[in-house]
Parts: C-alpha cells; sequence; structure tokens
C-alpha cells in the first residue's frame, strides 16, 4: 500500500484533532442545556461552546412556524453566537418571520423531513448563493430540530474564511446535538404548557367561585373558597349517584328478576359509572393544579383487568356498529403493582375517545410487555415494561389541533361529539402517564384515524393460584356465626337505604339513624357490632360522631366505618384520625363493602354454588336427556377456559365446529353465540359453570370459605 502523502496526513490530523473537539463540545453543550435554572442562558452557552469547539464563524437556531393566514412555514432567528469579527445577525429585521419557502426552497422542502443541508457555498443553487455570499459565507451546515417529533426548526453553522468540507461521521455528531436542543425546547414547552394548564384553571375556579359566593369577603383565601365549592360539588354530586349505583347493584343480586331485567341494570350501572367518571375529571384536573393528586399502588390481577377492559368497550363498540380488536400479548406478566385506578382511568379516556371518534372501521387495542432485564424495585421485584396503544380508524386530527388536544377544557374534532365531554380527559391522562414514569404520545393522520400510545415500568407481582370459581367473584349469600348488628348513620335516606338492601339480605340486623344526636342514642341502645356513618351531616358532623363513640364506654371499642362522597386523601385520613376503622367511598361498591366487612368483623362468607344436590329429587332420564343434547364435558371445559381468556374468536371457532359436528348442539352453539356477540363474558362463564356441574357427582349446594 503506498504511504500516505504530507498533505493527506496533514488533513487527517486535522480531521481527528476536529472531530476530538467536536465530541469534547457536544458533551459541554449537553451538561450546559441540562441546566433548567436559566433557560436562555443555558441555550446559548450551549451556543459559544459549539462555536468554539467547531471554530466556524456563526451558530444559531432558527424558529419554524406556519402562517395561520397563508399556510406557508415562516421562519425567525432565535439565538446566535458569533466569533470576533464577525458582524452578528440576530436583530436583522429580514430574518423575523420571512417565507423560508420563497427564499430557500430546498431547505423548506428537506428539513421538515429530517435532512440536512451541507456543503460549499458555490456548490449551492444560485439563488442560494445571491442570498447567502452577502454574509461572506464560504461553506455552512444545517440540521433540524425536532420536538417529539414535531419540526421545530434548525441550526446552522457558518463558516466565513476556511470554507469547511463537512464530512457525514461529522453531520451527525450534529444532528445528535440537534436532538438535544430539541429536548430542551420539549422540556420547555412541557413547563409553559403546564403553567398555561395552572393559569387556566386558577381562572376559571375563580370567576365559578365568585358567582356562588354572594361576598368575597366571606371567603378566607382564593384556595379556600376552591376547596369549599369543590367538596360540596363532589359530595352533591356523587350523592345521587351513590343511590343509582347501589341500586343497580342491588337489582343485580335479586333472584326475582329475570336475565334480561338484570342486563338492564347492568347498563343503569355501567352509565352511572360513566357520569361518575365524568365528575371525576373535574376534580382530578383541580388536583393537579393544586399539587394534591396522588398515586396509591397496590396489588392488580393484570390479565382479570384487561379482559374487564375488553368486555366492556367491546360491547359499546358492537352497539356502535364498528369492530373491536384487541390483541393482548403472551409475555404479559399476570400480577402487577400499579394505581390500577388511575391506569383504568387513562385507557378508559383513550378507549373511549377512540370509540366515540370512529364512525366506521375499527378500534384496535394492543398491549406488550416485556421483563426489564436486571431491573428491579426496593422490593426485589422485576420491573415490566409495558407499552399501550389504541388504534382507530376515525377522522384523524389536523397537526393544528394537534397541538392543543392536550390542553385542558379544549376539544378538537367534530362539533357535535365534542359536547359530549369535558375537554379534561386528554389533560388529565397525559398527567397520569407522566406520574407513572412514562409519557402519553399520539400520532395521527387526518382523514386515516390516530393512535394514542404510552408505555410505563412497573413491578411484576406473584398473585396467589385462583380456580376459576374465585371466592370473591361469586354471589355471597349469608355468613356462618351469629348475627351480626350494623348501625347506619346519614342524614340522607336513600343512603341509608342503600347500605340496607345490601346487607339485611345477607342476614345483618340493621337499624337507621338520621343524625349524629340520633346515632348516639342508638349506638348506646342497641349496641351494634358496626357503626358505619356519613361525614358530612348537619349540626354535627361525621368527625364529631366518631370523636364522641371513642370517648364512651359503651361504644368506645365498636367497629367504625366511614363512609363519603368525598374524594379528598385529606378527608380520608381525617376520618381515620378522629377514631375510624375503615373508609368506605360513595358510590358504594358492594365488593369493597363486604371485604371490609370481612377483614374487620372476622366473617367467613358463604357463598352461591350452583350445582346438584343429593337431596334434590332429580328425574335422572329428563337429565341424561338434556345432556345428550350438550357437547361433552371436556369441550364445555375447553370452552370454559377460552371464555376465562377472554379469547372471544376462539371461543366462537369452538362454537363453529360443533355445529359441524353434530346438530343436536345448535341449540347450545346458538345460546353461546349471543352471549359472545355482546361480549357477555361473566355470563358465559357462570353458564359453563352451571353446565359442567351437571356432569359432576353430586354436592352441596352452598359452599363455606
Amino acid at each position: 500500500m503506498p504511504d500516505e502523502s504530507p498533505h493527506e496526513l496533514q488533513d487527517l490530523t486535522q480531521r481527528l484533532a476536529f472531530a476530538e473537539r467536536l465530541l469534547a463540545g457536544i458533551a459541554q453543550a449537553n451538561d450546559s442545556l441540562l441546566n433548567v435554572t436559566d433557560y436562555r442562558k443555558s441555550i446559548q452557552s450551549a451556543l459559544s461552546i459549539l462555536g468554539k469547539s467547531t471554530r466556524v464563524d456563526r451558530v444559531y437556531l432558527f424558529r419554524c412556524h406556519e402562517d395561520q393566514a397563508t399556510q406557508q412555514l415562516l421562519a425567525s432567528q432565535k439565538w446566535e453566537w458569533v466569533a470576533e469579527g464577525i458582524a452578528p445577525e440576530i436583530d436583522n429585521p429580514e430574518l423575523q418571520s420571512f417565507p423560508l419557502e420563497a427564499l430557500f426552497p430546498r431547505w423548506s422542502a428537506e428539513l421538515p423531513q429530517g435532512k440536512h443541508i451541507a456543503g460549499l457555498i458555490r456548490d449551492f443553487p444560485a439563488s442560494e448563493q445571491e442570498i447567502l455570499e452577502t454574509q461572506n459565507i464560504l461553506s455552512m451546515v444545517v440540521v433540524p430540530i425536532a420536538v417529539r417529533t414535531t419540526f421545530w426548526g434548525f441550526m446552522g453553522f457558518d463558516d466565513c474564511h476556511q470554507g469547511h468540507v463537512w464530512s457525514s461521521s461529522e453531520v451527525d455528531a450534529l444532528k445528535t446535538v440537534a436532538n438535544s436542543f430539541g429536548g430542551a425546547f420539549a422540556r420547555r414547552e412541557a413547563e409553559t404548557q403546564l403553567q398555561q394548564v395552572n393559569d387556566s384553571l386558577e381562572a376559571r375556579i375563580q370567576q365559578r367561585t365568585a358567582e356562588l359566593e354572594a361576598s368575597a369577603a366571606l371567603a378566607n383565601s382564593a384556595n379556600r373558597a376552591k376547596s369549599d365549592f369543590l367538596a360540596n360539588m363532589s359530595h352533591e354530586l356523587r350523592t345521587p349517584l351513590n343511590g343509582i349505583l347501589g341500586y343497580a347493584q342491588i337489582l343485580q343480586r335479586s333472584e326475582e328478576l329475570k336475565s334480561q331485567e338484570k342486563a338492564h341494570a347492568s347498563v343503569i350501572e355501567q352509565c352511572g359509572q360513566h357520569l361518575l367518571t365524568l365528575i371525576n375529571d373535574i376534580l382530578d384536573l383541580s388536583k393537579i393544579e393544586s399539587q394534591k393528586m396522588s398515586l396509591y399502588p397496590s396489588e392488580l390481577d393484570f390479565s382479570s383487568f384487561m379482559q374487564a377492559i375488553i368486555e366492556m368497550f367491546s360491547i359499546q363498540a358492537n352497539q356502535k356498529g364498528i369492530i373491536f380488536r384487541y390483541n393482548l400479548s403472551s409475555l404479559l406478566p399476570t400480577g402487577i403493582w400499579i394505581d390500577k385506578k388511575r391506569l383504568m382511568q387513562v385507557l378508559f379516556n383513550l378507549i373511549s375517545n377512540a370509540i366515540k371518534f370512529t364512525d366506521r372501521g375499527e378500534v384496535e387495542v394492543r398491549v406488550t410487555g416485556q421483563p426489564s432485564i436486571g431491573k428491579t424495585d426496593q422490593a426485589s421485584r422485576q420491573q415490566y415494561y409495558l407499552q399501550f396503544e389504541v388504534h382507530d380508524t376515525g377522522p384523524g386530527i389536523s397537526p393544528k389541533d394537534l397541538r392543543q388536544i392536550f390542553t385542558p377544557f379544549e376539544q378538537v374534532g367534530n362539533i357535535e361529539k365534542r359536547s359530549k365531554g369535558t375537554g379534561l380527559g386528554l389533560a388529565i391522562s397525559q398527567k397520569i402517564v407522566e406520574m407513572m414514569g412514562g409519557e402519553l404520545n399520539v400520532n395521527s393522520v387526518l382523514g386515516q384515524g390516530s393512535c394514542f400510545s404510552f408505555a410505563i415500568c412497573c413491578p411484576e407481582v406473584k398473585l396467589e393460584s385462583r380456580s376459576a370459581l374465585e371466592p370473591s367473584t361469586r354471589k355471597v349469600l349469608a355468613y356462618q356465626g351469629e348475627t351480626k348488628s350494623i348501625l347506619v348513620v346519614d342524614d340522607r335516606w336513600e343512603n341509608r337505604a342503600v347500605l340496607t338492601n345490601m346487607l339485611a339480605p345477607l342476614g345483618f340486623q340493621m337499624f337507621e339513624a338520621e343524625s349524629g344526636e340520633q346515632g348516639l342514642e342508638k349506638a348506646t341502645a342497641t349496641k351494634p357490632d358496626l357503626i358505619i356513618t356519613d361525614l358530612v351531616m348537619p349540626i354535627m358532623d361525621g368527625y364529631e360522631f366518631i370523636r364522641l363513640l371513642r370517648q364512651h364506654k359503651s361504644t368506645h371499642q365498636t367497629k367504625i366505618f366511614a363512609s363519603s362522597a368525598s374524594v379528598f386523601q385529606s378527608d380520608q385520613q381525617k376520618s381515620l384520625d378522629a377514631g375510624g376503622d375503615c373508609f368506605i367511598s360513595k358510590p358504594v361498591h358492594l365488593r369493597e363493602l363486604l371485604q371490609a366487612l370481612q377483614s374487620n368483623l372476622n366473617l367467613e362468607w358463604i357463598y352461591e354454588k350452583k350445582v346438584l344436590r343429593q337431596a334434590q329429587a332429580v328425574d335422572r332420564g329428563a337429565l341424561e336427556i338434556h345432556l345428550s343434547s350438550s357437547p361433552p364435558l371436556e369441550t364445555l371445559r375447553d370452552l370454559q377456559k377460552l371464555a376465562l381468556s377472554g379469547l372471544i374468536k376462539a371461543f366462537r371457532n369452538e362454537l363453529d365446529r360443533l355445529d359441524q359436528t353434530s346438530t343436536k348442539y345448535q341449540r347450545f352453539t346458538q345460546k353461546y353465540r349471543t352471549l359472545a356477540a355482546s361480549f357477555q363474558l361473566k355470563s358465559i362463564q357462570s353458564s359453563l359453570e352451571q353446565a359442567i356441574a351437571e356432569y359432576l357427582p353430586e354436592v352441596s349446594e352452598t359452599e363455606y370459605l
């Protein structure tokens, strides 16, 4: 191989020295960009570092934006560093809001696509040379800057003395530092956006407070007035919902109602839950503004959680006439440690939005997961990386609207569909995802659809082995042992009625009181095993009532549950500090209430088990005829496994196979095909459980656990 010439060696040495300076400068610039205390100073410092390390004559940043009237891409110089002896251009009015396409059409076309402009000016198009040579530029490189995948502007390096020819590796290095600037701008935009949320919310709350308060002099401060308003609104809206949702649960447990009527009660419950979600959206944004929102993680059966979501939204999509698909990775963990309520809130918002704005086509939910190798939490639990995606074939979102969809109270898209929400869901979801350590992203093509996605890391938890008939999912009939008495104290008769009608059928002796004073009298007279009290009552509130109970010798050890529509964690903690043993939120969920009763009163539930009893007078001949028209036991078990896993498509395929096997199964398959069409997984599981039980040896009708 021939020896390199002295000129080539010198050029190589210069290149290596330049590369070394460039890398060192990029590292220092990145450190400067991480300085969040002075945003503008950190940007200017980074430009200075890059200019000196590359030994160019000018380094600058241009911000690009779309003109609302002409739809042209306009560019404005925002930052600049110049070497000694070089005239600055930062104050040049011609470099502010000029049409990029008119002066530099090549730049306007290539930079937004992630391409760069580099080379000697003499090799540039004549129109560009004419403009650039007036600034005595010999060579330059211009690289794009993106903020969260959106084109923000560009960064340029001018050489007015040597005419440096930039290599591809040097340009790549400059693109890397441009990404760092994009990250700094993204952080700045997020800070600005959050400040705008705070300012907007504060203005709206103050306006609403002024309307509700007859005199501002009666309020000690704006924050106190806002807290009072939110507490009252929470109680007044959630209290009637307690009656709606409570009686919906009671009706679904009734043995006298037909299955269709129970399904109607289920619809009432779902609508009530949706209304409750809208109310919580307004309250949650206020918590975010006041930095009172916190995450409360707990053990979550992730498989059952996703199955419930799929079942709920499959019905909604089916009613609207669009396809609902779901793709759950086989690598997903069975149990995770996370705030179930907040994760449900984010998914509910994203999926319901997708269904709401999609009139034709489909909505698809994809969930993938993989363990984060080598990552564990403080409890040495394996960290799992979970990716959630919600795709739809709706109208899509324009680039203009994409910039405001996460702004509170802002709604984009079809005017008719905007009125179906508060305009807060995405802003709240974005904040919740950030609190979970992730970032909510959106990609959308106008006229084709949108995709909202986020990724989070959470610990995996090992759940205890659960049978197909998990006790907590079965209907509670009663409890073992002597009768327990419960006193319900609430100034609202509907709240007392809900608890009484929930618990009396289970064997509890129920007493009622409509005030704290009456509650004290009945507590000392009846000596109940448990007292459930509201917190917001006239004259004597629940806190004072609990304190007096704890001071009285006949009730100082009685179990006390506080039940309230308040959503503030401080109110819940205040009830426990006053002497309460447990807090039950309104609207009351029966399963939550039963769990609290079981742990505090040491109860053993008696669960319903719908199978044959030996004592029953069963017509064995009729049973054999019935079984002859049912699939084999093994087939029933296979169907049960598919239903428990939520694999509706495979479940339907198995029904089709049965129809091809024999015509005698048609009545059976038609029944389950109807249930599968509306994704009634719980009804399918319950019915299959009973069908399997008919094959099994005779056992007791109830089971004690």
